[in-house]
């Protein structure tokens, strides 16, 4: 029976944040495994309803392994989506897992530092865009809003927020948060040319 997860977020998501913030791959830490799968597979508490459930199904060239994961991480799992992700990257290179790995990988240092550091901005930040790439949209949400309590002077918090409200249609809410952020950065391109950056679902 084929699981409804939708299409890998990857592509949709990712790229995006790299057009509007111009964030290359090489500024994405990477944990080695040993390292990373000393941390609890619960440590991001308890799942929440995400967009991947209300979408179609995945496409079939997505492995038995890769959909395993992307189970253990709508399950937050971090430690098993971690390992089966790390399979599924070496089973098949050119799959989305290598990318959905990075993002995990992050996850779960992130989630370290906050743990430890909870006023840390960067963390949250780091947290949340990982989250956005594995389109866990709640919990991206709920850490740029963290962000912005913590350094309401920042752009990245407000700016990527509105992005996720952008996915969801949540139009005002993108717009009003937007205006927030440009505010505060004024080097920010116009809403109407970030809509325009939308890859085609």
């Amino acid at each position: 029976m084929r699981l409804q997860l939708g299409p890998p977020p990857s592509i949709r998501r990712t790229s995006l944040l790299d057009r509007v913030f111009h964030r290359g791959k090489d500024r994405i830490p990477v944990v080695p495994a040993d390292v990373a799968s000393s941390t609890s597979d619960s440590e991001f508490g308890p799942p929440r309803e995400d967009r991947a459930e209300r979408q179609t199904d995945t496409p079939p060239s997505d492995s038995a392994l890769y959909l395993e994961a992307r189970q253990h991480i709508k399950r937050r799992a971090w430690g098993r989506a971690q390992r089966a992700l790390e399979e599924a990257a070496r089973q098949d290179p050119d799959s989305p897992a290598a990318q959905d790995l990075q993002s995990v990988r992050t996850i779960r240092r992130a989630l370290r530092r906050s743990a430890r550091w909870p006023s840390d901005v960067e963390a949250h930040l780091d947290l949340g865009r990982a989250c956005f790439d594995l389109d866990l949209g709640d919990d991206a949400l709920a850490e740029f809003a963290r962000a912005q309590r913590l350094a309401p002077g920042r752009y990245e918090g407000f700016a990527l927020a509105a992005l996720e409200y952008l996915y969801r249609g949540e139009y005002t809410h993108a717009m009003s948060t937007w205006l927030h952020a440009r505010a505060l950065n004024p080097e920010l391109p116009e809403l109407d040319d970030v809509m325009g950056s939308l890859p085609v679902k």
